[in-house]
């Protein structure tokens, strides 16, 4: 072998024990070419899947991924490097295409497997932050070779014909560069796969769980004077008790189905329900349902109004009583995050599956009477 040929083969061992003992090291959350920045994509699996989750104030999206290892063999077959008319010394090689798979954990463990040596062996290595922004949207393959010079098919015969002696190490291999040795060269190829919304009714049980808990707290209505009003004045009325939030924001991760290579597309939800106020509806015998203004003797209530009767209640109901009732109103919104191989997508509204929450407290009895004279003394 030349003196040429053994510079080019120097150092190659280098690339075998770094693939071989190279510990895992977790990857930090990454952003690509797509970045979103309602929802940036992360370097993970979801953690919580199918879990409605109070919103924490920053939102997380996740490329397409697999709990299982996941890829498509894109490696092309193996090839030879020859020359037509070579001269002793000249370079000649191998090179070994191997098919690569990825795996990856809640906890941003992305790593590449695959074999080397001739697929003499196997193994894995982690992947930088950049690698693992890839390997979501596309497939790789990596290469090995064995370097070799044209040298004497007979060594002590000077005009026997040259032939291509490899040497027996494997070397990690670029085919884009041409470049020898560590680190190992990725070949990303891209991996179609598009995110189709989950419909409706997928989504809703998830949300008819928590519209659930807030029915069931409606609160109760309570006046001011309680036990006796009379016409003509104001008659306050609030809801005790009343523990929902003027707003409450939730999100969902839902994946998609598998595609052949394994991956799902993860669709990031984001779900707002907001108060809307209280339609209240007083009874009055008279058709009015118009509000009047909380005179000061009212005590401070949250969302207090007040509504001033022109009869008295005696004759409305049996119980002789306006049957005062009130009904909270919300809305509800839903967007939804994902990426997939045509980069970042949302916030895209969504139809939740459900219907806006209304809740309505027990009906409230309330006294109207009239104002009682006080008789004056007389001789």
């Amino acid at each position: 072998m030349s003196a040429a040929s053994r510079r080019w083969l120097g150092g190659v061992l280098a690339a075998v024990t770094a693939f071989v003992l190279q510990p895992g090291t977790a990857s930090r959350a990454v952003i690509d070419d797509s970045f979103n920045p309602d929802c940036p994509a992360v370097t993970a699996l979801p953690a919580r899947i199918g879990q409605v989750l109070n919103f924490t104030g920053e939102l997380q999206c996740f490329r397409p991924g697999s709990g299982t290892a996941f890829g498509t063999n894109v490696a092309p077959a193996n090839s030879v490097v020859r020359e037509t008319a070579p001269q002793l010394g000249d370079p000649c090689q191998n090179i070994y295409n191997h098919p690569v798979t990825f795996t990856e954990d809640s906890g941003g463990n992305p790593k590449a497997i695959f074999a080397i040596f001739g697929n003499a062996t196997a193994g894995s290595l982690p992947l930088s932050a950049s690698e693992a922004a890839m390997m979501g949207t596309h497939d790789a393959f990596i290469s090995d070779t064995q370097l070799g010079s044209y040298e004497l098919s007979n060594p002590n015969d000077p005009n026997s014909p040259l032939a291509c002696v490899l040497n027996p190490t494997y070397h990690f291999y670029c085919p884009a560069t041409g470049v020898v040795g560590p680190p190992p060269c990725y070949t990303w190829i891209l991996h179609p796969i598009a995110g189709t919304v989950p419909k409706p009714q997928t989504v809703a049980p998830f949300f008819s769980n928590v519209l659930g808990t807030i029915q069931a707290s409606p609160g109760a209505i309570s006046s001011q004077p309680a036990s006796k009003g009379v016409v003509n004045s104001p008659v306050c009325f609030w809801i005790a008790g009343m523990t929902i939030p003027a707003e409450r924001d939730l999100t969902l991760v839902l994946p998609g189905p598998p595609d052949p290579s394994g991956r799902q597309v993860f669709f990031t939800f984001f779900a707002r329900i907001q108060f809307e106020g209280v339609t209240w509806n007083f009874d009055d015998e008279s058709g009015d349902n118009s509000l009047a203004q909380v005179p000061p003797y009212c005590r401070n209530e949250p969302l207090m109004v007040a509504h001033q009767y022109s009869r008295i209640s005696d004759e409305r109901h049996p119980d002789l009583r306006f049957h005062v009732t009130a009904t909270e109103n919300y809305s509800i919104t839903v967007v939804v995050y994902w990426y997939d191989s045509d980069g970042a997508h949302g916030p895209v509204a969504v139809d939740p599956g459900v219907s806006a929450p209304t809740l309505t407290p027990d009906v409230y009895p309330q006294y109207v009477g009239q104002v009682e004279g006080v008789p004056l003394g007389g001789p």
